[in-house]
């Protein structure tokens, strides 16, 4: 906003508060009016009674003496005017308002004169009622013309020409359309008609309905009673004890579980069944349809719903325009189709492959999404994926699940309440129930330390869940190190990704010219997926480490089989940067609080639009459009039964050294590592420079067993590496 253009608001906005101030002194002067106050009319020495002292007593003379009870419009009208000007800005067609304005207040003073004579002061409650005194109900001006109109249209021609005369002054201070309100109201009475009608049906349905049950009721009674009286009376049944049923579902034998490798598979009678499916309210949908084509109608776009498509959470309604009619005129009108369908909110798209436009109005019963159902499934049992994860349900109701593998890595944000949390729980388990601890890892950050802390004893963790901004950015650097290193073994055997890494360890091991020890050595890497749950918090503490390391995983970690999932609340972008955004082709948008924060997710409107609770917006791996899901429950119970179920079989294997940075790692900068001694006695022993022997012996990580092998090439106990093989020992036992 420029100099002028800011001086021309506040010279507006002064104006309009010096009318309505205008207005309200004059309304207050004419209420306190006193004929005996020292005015045009009273020649007195006594003080002004006046609410608004001498100049009201005159002012007040002078409207009230001129148009009577018409002082009080002339006073509404210039407070709304006022506010028009503060609101609305300077008024268009001015000299017409003028001529309304004058119209209208003639005509109600010759009126008011006509109809009423003269009214006496103390008759509306003014100050002064003492004494009672007449003045002309439309002052000089309805005295002198009604005197006029009455005499060459009589009383009710007068009255009918200043009715009119009243409209058209109306009609020119507002420019309103006679025939835009005939409209207005007539729509709105059919709409209530048909909503009063289909009202009637319902209740004409339920008492034939009640009336039906109400005959079988009857019918079956009178033949159990038939019966009773028929049968002979025997002797009295013994009542059996009955047990109660354990809240908790029963386990089930070991052999009845599903088995991979060394562990067993969770069984899915550790979740709770979903409740009896919510019956959809065939007669809500019909009233909604016509609410939706009478509403759009309203505002000149013709059309007719085609098609609906109940859904758990959300009916679509197709909506088909008819030709010359755009898209973005129904778009527009989304709030004005949510306050007609008293719903929280609508959401309106173009249905791919179809001439038709979605329309996604809230049930106002709304089904609870058990995980169970998602994982009880034929896409979640059918995929091979270790890494395939249950989302939700479509809004038709059916399951939807996706494959980590193929995303690689997930962005989720949203605001507090929307459902983020029971997302990352259900993507958790979704992997509990499909991978075991050799299969798949995880590193879980929760700098909020409440939501993962749930997880902190499964066996699937490389390091307990992390809550420190410090140990966080150190775990990000040995992801880094590690995808450092698998990159370097994929390439040292020829192979693109960790999948055939696995499969020639499987399948072509024995017939690779490696060393026997060698062979021993090598097993399938497993996955690992980094999730952290409030990517804003590690951002304000450590932004410059944390987006270098996540954007160096984002770009190179999917081949060797580490995948990210990053959560947060306030999707803005010093926390969404760009470079993360371009890294993360997939997104997940729950209720955001602006179409800003929408557009920073998921580069478009309409997360702003979604209900919470775990309705989101998905964008799926190889897919430009946006899919509507409604996330899976699952509830901390069944995560601790889950959870319980994996620690019987193992106890999670740390690797400290995630945690350490490079001094930590090593006691100090410069130093030798404290185990190094221990460590090139197990190298002598065996006469074998291996760094997987190191990691064995010692129970350490691959790091820390490459640092060792890096000091003792230093030291000349090693020589240095030639491809897979081991290195050569320099250093004979009997040194």
């Amino acid at each position: 906003m420029n100099e002028r253009s800011l001086s021309f608001f506040i010279v507006k906005e002064i104006a309009g508060l010096i009318l309505f101030g205008i207005g309200i002194a004059m309304l207050l002067s004419i209420y306190s009016h006193d004929p005996f106050d020292p005015s045009l009319s009273s020649i007195t020495e006594r003080q002004s009674f006046n609410y608004i002292g001498i100049i009201g007593s005159y002012a007040s003379d002078i409207l009230i003496s001129g148009f009577g009870l018409g002082s009080y419009a002339i006073a509404i009208l210039i407070m709304l005017f006022g506010l028009y000007v503060i609101l609305k800005g300077t008024p268009t067609a001015i000299i017409t308002k003028i001529t309304g304005f004058v119209l209208f207040i003639l005509a109600l003073s010759i009126l008011l004169q006509i109809t009423t004579v003269i009214w006496p002061i103390e008759g509306l409650g003014f100050k002064n009622t003492f004494q009672l005194i007449n003045y002309d109900a439309g002052g000089i001006i309805g005295r002198i013309f009604a005197g006029l109109l009455t005499n060459y249209l009589n009383k009710a021609g007068a009255i009918i020409f200043l009715l009119l005369l009243l409209v058209i002054g109306f009609l020119l201070i507002t420019h309103l359309s006679i025939s835009r309100l005939f409209q207005f109201f007539w729509k709105r009475t059919k709409e209530s008609t048909k909503i009063f009608s289909i009202k009637i049906q319902k209740k004409v349905e339920m008492k034939k309905k009640e009336k039906s049950r109400k005959k079988v009721a009857e019918k079956h009674a009178k033949v159990l009673q038939e019966k009773i009286t028929k049968e002979p009376s025997g002797p009295e049944p013994v009542m059996d004890k009955i047990q109660e049923l354990p809240q908790e579902p029963k386990q089930l034998p070991l052999d009845l579980w599903e088995k991979s490798g060394r562990f067993m598979l969770p069984p899915i009678t550790l979740l709770n069944k979903a409740s009896e499916e919510i019956k959809t309210d065939l007669d809500e949908i019909k009233e909604n349809k016509l609410l939706i084509e009478d509403k759009l109608a309203e505002f000149a776009i013709s059309g007719k719903v085609v098609e609906m498509h109940p859904g758990p959470v959300i009916t679509v309604y197709e909506f088909k325009p008819d030709p010359g009619i755009k898209f973005s005129r129904i778009t527009a009108l989304g709030e004005d189709l949510a306050m007609a369908l008293k719903a929280e909110s609508i959401r309106i798209d173009r249905i791919p492959g179809a001439a038709t436009i979605g329309i996604e109005v809230p049930n106002n019963k709304r089904e609870t999404i058990f995980l169970r159902d998602i994982l009880e499934s034929d896409l979640f049992t059918q995929s091979k994926s270790k890494l395939t994860i249950a989302l939700g349900k479509y809004s038709d109701g059916s399951p939807m699940v996706s494959d980590l593998q193929a995303m690689p890595h997930l962005l989720i944000a949203g605001v507090t309440g929307s459902g983020k949390s029971v997302a990352i729980n259900s993507l958790i388990c979704s992997t509990l129930y499909k991978a075991t601890p050799d299969e798949v890892k995880f590193i879980l950050i929760d700098p909020k330390r409440v939501e993962l802390k749930l997880y902190d004893k499964i066996p699937h963790l490389l390091v307990p869940v992390i809550w420190e901004a410090k140990q966080a950015a150190n775990a990000l650097k040995w992801l880094v190190k590690e995808m450092v290193n698998r990159h370097k073994k994929l390439a040292e055997y020829n192979v693109r990704n960790i999948a055939q890494y696995n499969t020639m360890i499987e399948t072509d091991l024995e017939e690779m010219d490696l060393p026997l020890e060698t062979k021993q050595e090598m097993k399938p890497l497993h996955y690992i997926t980094l999730i952290i749950d409030e990517l804003a918090d590690l951002m304000m503490l450590a932004q410059a480490e944390v987006e270098e390391s996540i954007q160096r995983l984002a770009q190179m970690a999917r081949a060797v089989g580490i995948h990210l999932i990053l959560a947060t609340q306030r999707p803005s972008v010093d926390v969404i940067t760009g470079v993360i955004k371009a890294n993360f082709p997939c997104r997940i948008s729950f209720k955001v609080s602006t179409r800003v924060d929408s557009r920073t997710v998921l580069d478009v409107t309409g997360a702003e639009q979604l209900l919470g609770k775990g309705d989101m917006l998905f964008i799926p791996p190889g897919m430009p459009r946006l899919l509507r899901i409604h996330g899976s429950y699952i509830s901390e119970k069944e995560i601790h039964r889950l959870v319980n179920f994996w620690n019987r079989q193992m106890e999670p294997q740390y690797i400290e050294e995630i945690l350490l940075d490079d001094q930590e790692k090593t006691g100090f900068s410069g130093e030798k590592d404290p185990l190094f001694d221990e460590a090139v006695e197990i190298v002598v022993a065996a006469q074998q420079g291996s760094i997987s022997l190191l990691q064995r012996r010692l129970k350490i990580g691959f790091g820390r067993a490459a640092r060792l092998i890096d000091q003792m090439e230093a030291s000349g106990v090693v020589g240095p590496a030639y491809g897979s093989k081991p290195r050569e020992v320099l250093i004979k036992r009997s040194e």
